[in-house]
């Protein structure tokens, strides 16, 4: 068997492109640029939600919201700046629940809004044929980093635990100086 200088060479960057891939994948963290602790803002986790055990890749935490046939995994995560802004957020949400885009001129409806001093909150429940999503966006002005808290189950557990998943993202508060 002869091997040619071109498979030799083949075979040498067959190596390097798997190289790379695998030390890129090596270096990623398990969320984007995690924010130094003294930055972070508080919340207040409801009283039926438990955190789980272990990291999840990009995700701050991952919590089960009660205990029932209607309980549901909600994953809190974080990155710097707007993380591409309310409207491409909120079409991408609505997109992975099998609804259509919304344009920026109808891009409030069924959102709702609350603030706390230096965050800005966004709610919002998307109903799609065969599950639904509770999404909340939370901007923390002061260091520029936006907090993402996301739940996608059935109709029931999402009409169960929606109160708590909007009180909880109404709970983010800067953090005290």
């Amino acid at each position: 068997m002869t091997i040619s200088r071109s498979d030799s060479i083949s075979t040498v960057l067959h190596f390097l492109f798997i190289a790379v891939i695998a030390l890129g994948f090596a270096a990623v963290p398990a969320f984007a640029e995690d924010p130094p602790a003294a930055t972070n803002p508080t919340w207040t986790v409801p009283a039926d939600w438990t955190k789980q055990a272990g990291e999840r890749a990009m995700r701050i935490a991952t919590f089960t919201a009660g205990a029932d046939a209607t309980a549901m995994e909600v994953a809190l995560s974080s990155f710097p700046g707007d993380a591409g802004g309310l409207f491409a957020n909120v079409n991408r949400w609505r997109g992975q629940v099998g609804l259509p885009a919304v344009t920026k001129d109808n891009l409030m409806e069924g959102i709702a809004t609350f603030e706390n001093p230096g965050m800005k909150v966004f709610t919002m429940r998307l109903q799609g044929a065969a599950n639904q999503m509770l999404g909340g966006i939370v901007y923390d002005e002061a260091n520029d980093r936006t907090w993402f808290i996301k739940a996608t189950a059935s109709a029931a557990a999402v009409e169960q635990h929606e109160k708590s998943f909007v009180a909880f993202a109404q709970s983010f508060k800067a953090p005290k100086k």
